[in-house]
């Protein structure tokens, strides 16, 4: 089984909802934060950014067609429970500042564009 954290946030020109990573550099772009929530969000996409590998189908020439339509989901293993715990805070900062915060799930994703050990990168969306 496999666990996104999805807002109700949608990118431009596209029906894929953003997940809470890109609602996170929303939030930052907007300036709103306090500075506790600020200090908070930094080191949450630092740990983020040093423990959760970055999917390879973001990088290169095809990053563009594919950033926009594509959805991480975390496996639903017992190496993932800090980053679910993460995602929760994440998700509450989110809901404090009015980005809605939805857990889905599923169990049998279409087209798997990166996988490594903690998640998945879906190119549509995931049943």
């Amino acid at each position: 089984m496999y666990l996104r954290f999805e807002t109700h946030l949608s990118f431009d020109n596209s029906q894929c909802s953003k997940g809470i990573f890109a609602a996170m550099g929303d939030l930052k772009k907007k300036h709103t934060m306090s500075l506790t929530e600020h200090i908070a969000f930094i080191h949450t996409a630092n740990w983020f950014n040093y423990h959760l590998p970055y999917p390879r189908c973001f990088l290169g020439p095809l990053i563009y067609p594919i950033k926009h339509k594509a959805q991480c989901w975390f496996k639903l293993t017992h190496l993932c429970y800090p980053f679910f715990i993460k995602s929760l805070s994440v998700a509450k900062l989110l809901h404090k500042h009015n980005i809605k915060v939805r857990l889905r799930h599923c169990t049998q994703p279409k087209k798997i564009l990166y996988e490594d050990k903690l998640q998945i990168v879906t190119a549509i969306a995931a049943k």
